[in-house]
């Protein structure tokens, strides 16, 4: 497993204009995506977004119900034993 470190230094502050559109790019239409997620057996419940063709979920949203699932499961083997 590849660990990844973020220096201090190596962060910026924003000076707006990142989220402009390129010269040359189009604009695109997002729709709320009709897909499921899974996690084993069970259904995961996030909000994502059909944008060309492909489905998007934000990666806070993931994060979070994938951590909390994880802490979760861990606390019940401990509280098993």
């Amino acid at each position: 497993m590849q660990n990844r470190y973020i220096r201090e230094e190596d962060l910026r502050e924003p000076i707006g204009g990142e989220m402009a559109l390129r010269e040359g790019a189009t604009k695109k239409n997002a729709y709320a995506s009709k897909w499921n997620l899974y996690l084993g057996d069970a259904t995961i419940h996030l909000t994502g977004y059909n944008i060309g063709g492909c489905n998007y979920y934000k990666l806070r949203d993931l994060g979070q119900t994938l951590i909390f699932r994880s802490l979760g499961r861990k606390r019940n083997k401990r509280s098993a034993s």
